[in-house]
């Protein structure tokens, strides 16, 4: 595991319909991405859910309220994404604005 400041990597993304959307970039060949601290928005006024993914592959569902209803976790053990891959997300259903925003370290 690798920690420290240079290896920490955040970022924040929106999106209105189902489609896998990036919040962090992957880091490249043999490097994954370990989150700790994920913060989840719905502004659409149905409860839906949240697919966090690696790449593609979802790793962790979270449940998303209606109207502004915010989820905010840390993660301990870390979320730890496959090598190179992305931190994606995707509503379960069409949303007015998903909002995710992410913080964790790559690492091995």
């Amino acid at each position: 595991m690798i920690r420290g400041s240079t290896n920490i990597v955040d970022g924040r993304a929106t999106a209105t319909d189902t489609s896998n959307t990036q919040v962090i970039a992957a880091q490249g060949a043999g490097i994954k991405i370990h989150v700790t601290t994920l913060v989840i928005s719905n502004s659409s006024s149905s409860n839906t859910e949240v697919h966090i993914k690696s790449g593609t592959t979802t790793k962790l569902t979270v449940p998303a309220p209606a109207t502004g209803g915010a989820v905010m976790g840390q993660i301990e053990p870390p979320l730890v994404l496959n090598a190179n891959e992305a931190l994606n997300f995707a509503a379960a259903a069409g949303v007015t604005t998903m909002t995710v925003s992410a913080i964790g370290y790559k690492g091995e």
